[in-house]
């Protein structure tokens, strides 16, 4: 009897609330041409940051500190003035060398063209839904709105450290 009344339930569930909603899946989709980096991530990142890059993948239970959730669009290690977004040459960076004192390894042992391939499909996972189900980029967002922040320069001997603090 009680199986007979849960079958009846899941039926009219179904009848009620139709075929499954693939929007936000297709919302979701990369574009072609992140394939190649799209495979670099899916074998080599996805266990860690996940399918979807939110660092909820199987291994993020056993990791700390936990993977980061690039759709937060936070990262750590940039070159770039706090708050902004990095640059591609900050997130290849980190791919080849790893981030100290985190579970993020290093990927130098992969040919630098998987190291760059993967750089874009991460900034594509640097991504949310908004309410309307839209999907928002925030690489792209920052780049339409003109808001990408270059590189902070650091003087990197004395002498550019003397001209850096010349007063005219």
């Amino acid at each position: 009897m009680h199986f007979a009344r849960c079958v009846r339930l899941l039926a009219v569930s179904a009848v009620c609330l139709g075929p499954p909603d693939t929007g936000a899946a297709e919302a979701m989709a990369p574009p072609p041409g992140l394939a190649a980096g799209k495979a670099v991530y899916d074998q080599h990142c996805a266990a860690c940051h996940g399918d979807t890059g939110e660092g909820n993948g199987p291994a993020a239970v056993w990791l700390y500190p936990k993977p980061r959730n690039f759709s937060a669009g936070l990262y750590k290690i940039q070159s770039t003035p706090a708050g902004a977004l990095p640059s591609d040459e900050d997130l290849y960076r980190s791919i080849t060398r790893g981030l100290g004192g985190s579970s993020m390894p290093a990927f130098d042992y992969l040919p630098e063209a998987d190291r760059r391939a993967v750089v874009p499909y991460v900034k594509y996972l640097t991504a949310v839904l908004t309410p309307d189900g839209r999907r928002l980029n925030r690489f792209e967002a920052a780049q339409a709105a003109g808001a990408q922040a270059a590189p902070i320069t650091v003087p990197r001997t004395s002498a550019d450290l003397r001209l850096h603090h010349a007063r005219p």
